[in-house]
């Protein structure tokens, strides 16, 4: 994967991470406003910080490996200035 943008100066933490620029573009260009999105290999997290960069799209999703989970944790904290919350279950998020 080649490195582009403000993703060329940083040290890679996932090793199939995504321009976060690249998933930005995709959304815009194929997906609605207030898409909801299940992304189940998250990785390094750059769906979410994209969908979150375009405004109105929401994802959830899932990442097997603790280490990565916990990367993904860190770069949307730091990228939002939000702080994560961790739910009971699925259904408690989506109202089945």
């Amino acid at each position: 994967m080649l490195k582009q943008g403000e993703a060329a100066n940083q040290k890679r933490m996932h090793p199939n991470e995504k321009p976060v620029e690249m998933i930005t573009w995709f959304w815009d260009k194929y997906c609605e406003d207030k898409l909801l999105c299940f992304d189940p290999f998250l990785g390094s997290g750059t769906s979410i910080i994209a969908a979150e960069k375009t405004g109105d799209r929401t994802v959830y999703g899932c990442e097997l490996m603790t280490e990565y989970a916990d990367l993904i944790l860190q770069r949307w904290e730091l990228r939002s200035g939000a702080k994560a919350e961790l739910i009971e279950s699925v259904e408690s998020v989506l109202g089945f």
